[in-house]
């Protein structure tokens, strides 16, 4: 992530060589607005502000969205004016700066929850901050999807970076082959030497975000599963190693369980309203913004999955024909249970009242009988006396 004085964008490098000689770099940048443009399906809104020593740098002419809250640069163009007033009757630094103990705050004023992610440099500084805001009166338990949303952000943003190490290994291939070609002056090259270290320093650096995604992520080339990380590692600890795994395992949907729900994928080959049968990655692929998930078990334990996917272009024209195909599946048991306890507390709830409704009811009813009675042995009385 770099701040310039044209705003906030994600960058991805890539060095260009030829013949063993280094050329420059390939660089593409990224504004945030694709990033947070996915939120607005659920009403999630996103207000990312460049801290106070960036913004103070950026031209407010030339700069991507042109907007300033206070002295904070507002990094994406399609954020909600409403929300940026709001920020800013909430005095600007204030709210910046402000600690959100669980990540979130709620405004019960205006029934506002607003959550807060730092954004940092390569560095590990805070460059920026973004704030993600939900009405509490449109959130709906049923809807999942929208609560996930929150995983998913995170999710797509180490995705980028997976995206762009992988971007590395392809250059890195290139340079092994240069390096068989002309070994000697490879050698002799101590500029070269000295960057195909910075590099793998940089494998190094991605891997290890790789492996600490979250959620269970894995690799795949289309036929078989080629590479998970610590979650994967630890959600499957019973086979021991990604190796004891393979032993058992090409490809991790055989272990998709059968579930009948909107959605659920649980066998390897899905039929398609044609009749023709697609391997189940090929079969997400073709049909890339539908919806999908699937369960698992650990430890006998059913667990709900988001399958989330993403293809690298540049695999598929390799001399070798090898895929290479990003999974993630992201685990949302937790909202299936604490949508199933809300459930089970208002059918509590209403049977409660339901119960102590009809006891109010049964004990009117005995008033108005033992009224009816007295008056019954009043009329009695006085017919008793007149005679």
């Amino acid at each position: 992530v770099e701040a310039n004085k044209y705003g906030l964008f994600f960058t991805n490098k890539i060095p260009i060589y030829k013949d063993s000689e280094f050329l420059g770099y390939f660089v593409t940048l990224t504004n945030l607005d694709a990033l947070s443009s996915i939120f607005d399906v659920d009403n999630f809104h996103i207000v990312v502000l460049l801290d106070k020593k960036y913004s103070n740098k950026i031209n407010q002419d030339l700069s991507y969205s042109k907007k300033f809250v206070g002295d904070y640069y507002v990094a994406n163009k399609n954020a909600n004016n409403y929300y940026i007033k709001y920020i800013k009757e909430q005095y600007v630094d204030e709210f910046y700066k402000k600690d959100f103990d669980e990540g979130f705050f709620v405004d019960k004023k205006i029934s506002l929850l607003i959550f807060k992610y730092d954004i940092t440099d390569k560095s590990n500084n805070i460059i920026a901050k973004a704030f993600i805001f939900k009405d509490l009166d449109s959130i709906n338990y049923k809807d999942l999807n929208s609560i996930q949303k929150l995983h998913i952000f995170i999710t797509v943003m180490i995705e980028l970076f997976v995206i762009s190490f992988m971007s590395y290994l392809y250059v890195k291939n290139k340079i092994k082959e240069y390096e068989v070609e002309n070994a000697e002056l490879i050698v002799e090259n101590k500029e070269l030497q000295s960057r195909t270290k910075e590099m793998e320093f940089t494998e190094k650096k991605m891997l290890n975000l790789f492996d600490a995604q979250p959620n269970i992520m894995i690799m795949h080339n289309g036929r078989e599963i080629i590479k998970g990380n610590k979650r994967f590692l630890g959600f499957f600890n019973r086979y021991g190693s990604f190796e004891g795994f393979k032993q058992r395992h090409l490809c991790i949907s055989e272990l998709f369980e059968e579930f009948h729900a909107k959605d659920y994928i649980y066998t390897q080959y899905i039929q398609d309203i044609d009749g023709t049968k697609y391997y189940w990655i090929d079969y997400l692929l073709k049909y890339p913004k539908r919806p999908y998930k699937t369960v698992m078990s650990i430890n006998g334990e059913q667990h709900h999955f988001y399958i989330k996917f993403n293809e690298m272009e540049y695999a598929k024209y390799n001399d070798d024909n090898e895929r290479l195909i990003f999974i993630a599946f992201v685990d949302f048991t937790a909202d299936i249970k604490n949508y199933e306890d809300c459930y089970k507390f208002q059918k509590e709830e209403k049977k409660n009242n339901e119960e102590q409704e009809n006891k109010q009811n049964k004990d009117l009813k005995e008033k108005k009988e033992e009224k009816k009675e007295v008056k019954v042995k009043i009329g009695a009385k006085k017919v008793v006396k007149n005679n």
